[in-house]
């Protein structure tokens, strides 16, 4: 096993989001140098570089200017920084993903291509460079999705209703341009159903292991937007059969494009017949989902691992998913137009069985605060990292949990 001495990670964004992996370095005697654009990030760790996350160039001569000779790793939260991540661990000897592969985990419309060409996809999903005929067609026959080709933070979408106005059409499309990194936009059939995240670890020798999948639930104050709210892992709502049919489709997700030596953060959608439809993947994670979200669900030590296939180290290639543990990254849903009456938390109402390891509870515990709808992930308001049983955290519990906090909270 990989030895965790006093050594070097590098993390690429400073988000309050990413703490959890500064917590874990904390806990494992390792540094930590923040790289971010703004002077005003979060998280600055034990050496913070004031860099855009993209310029791989200036990042690494950085580095080298104060010092650093060697590192366990480096991770990131952002689809766009993934190549800079790439680079600084090869440039440091670790195990990273190849050019093609990387080519492949940004742009939605390449990835899919190539599960289309795989037989993995089952859905209308095309890329657009301006607004055309097809579009307008499309809208007219199906609920349609538009998305910025290259993002993040689930800025930029808009779903729309089968046969919506021109001039909403026209609005939508522009709104995903605008926020896509190529100016390019996806438009695709808009499917209901459960979706849910699938998160994956490759080695560089082509093994692939499932350690979490959580069942995904979404706000209702926003407008025409999906935005997470509880990523639910190890839910015992669906049986376990369900779950390994996730994890299977994942990994040939994974594989089809080309990943090795790499987190995989995949979504997916459950149609009403069962039908698993891929919707998007990062050669990476997410700051509180690789520590300690996953690892407390599966019984495992996700961002370990991570940096033991980094060092050139194997993995079985088993499954880390249907065990006796759960956890919750749950994120402070409040009804827009309410105000904050009786300061309080979530964890105020919990069941016993239920315990929170790291929370932002600064808004909701505001007294008169007011809540507004959010339109991108990074609106949300606050969270709690729930962990327990499987039987005690069920979805069920959670939510009377959550409707007494909200009715004892806030007015509306």
């Amino acid at each position: 096993m990989l030895s965790l001495g006093k050594k070097t990670v590098i993390l690429l964004g400073g988000n309050v989001l990413n703490s959890g992996i500064v917590y874990y370095c904390a806990q494992h005697g390792i540094s930590v140098v923040v790289v971010d654009w703004s002077p005003n990030a979060f998280l600055k760790g034990d050496l913070f570089l004031c860099i855009d996350v993209k310029d791989t160039e200036t990042i690494l001569k950085a580095l080298e200017e104060n010092g650093i000779k060697s590192i366990l790793g480096t991770y990131t939260s952002i689809d766009l920084a993934v190549p800079s991540m790439n680079a600084i661990n090869r440039h440091f000897g670790l195990r990273s993903m190849d050019a093609g592969a990387i080519a492949n985990a940004l742009p939605k419309a390449v990835m899919t291509r190539l599960w289309q060409e795989a037989g993995i996809l089952n859905r209308y999903s095309k890329v657009f460079d301006s607004l055309s005929d097809e579009v307008f067609e499309r809208v007219d026959a199906m609920p349609v999705i538009f998305k910025p080709n290259i993002s993040s933070s689930s800025r930029g979408i808009t779903i729309l209703e089968k046969g919506a106005p021109e001039d909403i059409v026209t609005a939508a499309f522009d709104k995903a341009s605008g926020e896509s990194y190529d100016k390019k936009v996806i438009v695709e059939e808009f499917v209901r159903g459960r979706e849910f995240t699938c998160d994956m670890l490759g080695d560089a020798y082509g093994n692939v292991s499932v350690y979490g999948i959580s069942v995904k639930y979404h706000t209702l104050n926003t407008h025409n937007n999906k935005i997470a709210v509880k990523l639910h892992y190890n839910s015992n709502v669906y049986p376990d059969e369900v779950y390994r049919r996730i994890a299977e489709t994942g990994k040939r997700c994974y594989r089809a494009l080309g990943f090795k030596a790499s987190l995989g953060h995949l979504e997916i959608l459950m149609k009403d017949d069962g039908t698993l439809s891929p919707v998007e993947i990062g050669a990476r994670s997410s700051g509180f989902i690789a520590n300690p979200l996953v690892s407390l669900a599966g019984g495992t030590d996700y961002f370990g691992d991570y940096l033991r296939v980094l060092g050139g180290e194997r993995i079985p290639g088993t499954d880390h998913i249907n065990g006796n543990s759960s956890s919750m990254f749950f994120f402070y849903d409040m009804p827009g137009g309410s105000e904050v009456v009786h300061p309080c938390s979530l964890v105020d109402f919990l069941p016993e069985g239920i315990q929170s390891a790291y929370f932002n509870r600064a808004k909701v515990l505001e007294q008169g605060h007011r809540f507004g709808d959010i339109s991108n992930d990074n609106e949300r308001v606050g969270y709690e990292i729930l962990y327990g049983s499987r039987d005690a955290m069920s979805i069920d519990a959670i939510e009377r949990a959550e409707k007494a906090f909200i009715e004892h909270n806030t007015k509306q």
